[in-house]
This record gives structure tokens, sequence and C-alpha cells, in this order.
């Protein structure tokens, strides 16, 4: 199919043009398959399904955002443990447990990232979208097509006539700038967080279940730490022969580990 614009007898400017709104000179001329009538629900069911592609593209972008987003902040929480005491956030709280975000993300982020998506999606269906177009003459009667068939109709012996509908699909340009910044801020947004370096003191495991496991055994003597706040840090430092332990203990005091040791 070819992707081209319509033709047009006059030059349009681009501030002439309105958001999201169809024009003659923002729609693709030719989408319909040669092989396919244009008013038919074929050619209705293929434009649907392109006008609507980049809401689909745009939600799997949006699953990795927010993996990544997620991924990062969830980190940052994690190495505040190596400064402050804090209860632990589960899925399921009893104690002193606080329980999960609302889609994993603080408050903060999540409510302006919902927000920015919404706005995102409506962008995306103002900037490409089906266009049907039923034909008429200057009168502002329906203009007619005959086609030949086999046998008589009412039109006349071996033809019928019919409005002929025209689909395609348009855009809009605003739109498409629009899209285009948003998603531009989107992403500066995320690469600026990535710049943000973690306090440290505490190794970087991202969502390692094994090294989370390994922080989150107490000491032998300590019962229900998970239930209170904890914080992360050195317990002992171990000799030659003998580790040292670094552990989430709620009530030990907590030391940062020191390269000259080693732990467990």
């Amino acid at each position: 199919m070819s992707l081209t614009t319509l033709s047009s007898d006059f030059q349009i400017s681009f501030s002439s043009l309105t958001f999201g709104g169809v024009n003659s000179s923002t729609m693709l001329r030719g989408f319909t398959p040669s092989n396919l009538d244009s008013s038919s629900f074929m050619a209705l069911a293929l434009a649907v399904l392109v006008a609507n592609s980049p809401q689909l593209l745009f939600s799997a972008l949006y699953f990795m955002y927010n993996r990544v987003l997620t991924a990062m902040l969830a980190m940052d929480e994690w190495s505040r443990f190596a400064y402050r005491k804090a209860t632990l956030r589960v899925s399921y709280p009893t104690g002193g447990q606080r329980s999960t975000y609302w889609l994993h993300l603080p408050y903060r982020f999540s409510v302006p990232l919902l927000i920015v998506t919404s706005v995102m999606h409506w962008l995306v269906s103002q900037s490409i979208f089906l266009a049907r177009l039923e034909l008429y003459d200057a009168n502002g009667n329906p203009l007619t097509q005959s086609n030949p068939t086999d046998g008589p109709h009412a039109g006349g012996a071996g033809y019928f006539y019919y409005q002929p509908t025209i689909t395609t699909i348009g855009y809009s340009p605003k739109a498409l700038v629009a899209t285009i910044a948003l998603g531009s801020a989107m992403i500066i947004f995320l690469i600026g967080l990535g710049f943000r370096r973690y306090k440290g003191g505490i190794p970087l495991i991202c969502n390692n279940s094994l090294s989370i496991s390994a922080a989150c055994h107490p000491l032998v003597k300590e019962r229900d730490a998970a239930h209170s706040k904890v914080m992360w840090g050195a317990v002992s430092h171990g000799d030659d022969t003998t580790p040292g332990r670094c552990c989430l203990t709620s009530t030990k005091s907590v030391v940062k580990p020191s390269d000259k040791y080693r732990y467990a």
C-alpha cells in the first residue's frame, strides 16, 4: 500500500492545522490495498488495527519504562537501610511492617506517571486515527458510483449504484509533535534519574532474591526482627578464620562494613 498524502489544490500551513483534526492534506492516500473495497468491513478493520497499533506499542514501552523506574527506586529504598532504621515493606504486612506501593512505585512517582501516561495515550489517539469519508458534490448531494453486475438492479440493467466511502488513516502534525515532545521528556527524565548516585554502604543487589534472603537472616538470638524497625550493617567483624556478619537487625547496633574483614 502507498503511504502518500492526498493531493490538495492549495498549500496549508502548520499553524492553520487543528490539533487532532481531519484535513485532506493529512490523510494517507492509497491506504486500502487495490484488491480490497475501501468501503468494506475488512478495510475498516484494517484501518482500526493500524490506527490503534501505536497504542499497543506505547503500552509495551510503558511496561519497560515502569520496570526500569521500579528497579531504580527499589534499590534506592533498599540502600537507605544502611543509614536509618525502617520497617520492611512486604505484600502482606504484619506488626510494624509496611505494605507495598500501588504500582510498586512511591506515590510521588506513580501519580505523576499515571497522569503523564494518560495524557500520552490521548495524544497518540489524536496523532493517528481512523478516517472514513463519504463524498458529496458541490450541492451537498451524495456522489454515487456504478458497479457492473451480472443482473438487473434498481439503477439499471447490469448496474447498481452506491455512495462511495473512503476508509483511510488520518494524522495530526501538531499532535505528533506534542507526542514526540512528551515522550522525549519522559526518556530524558529517566536518564537524568539514572545519573543520581545511591548513598552506598550496602551492596547493590537490585531484585536479587538470594542477596535479599542473606541480608534478612537475623542473628540466632534475635526473634521477630522482621516485624520491627531494622537497619543493615556489620554486627561483628570476625577474625582471620571466622568471617564477620552483616544483616538486618532490630536490636543490635551496626557499623559500616570494613574492607579489612570478610563477611557472611
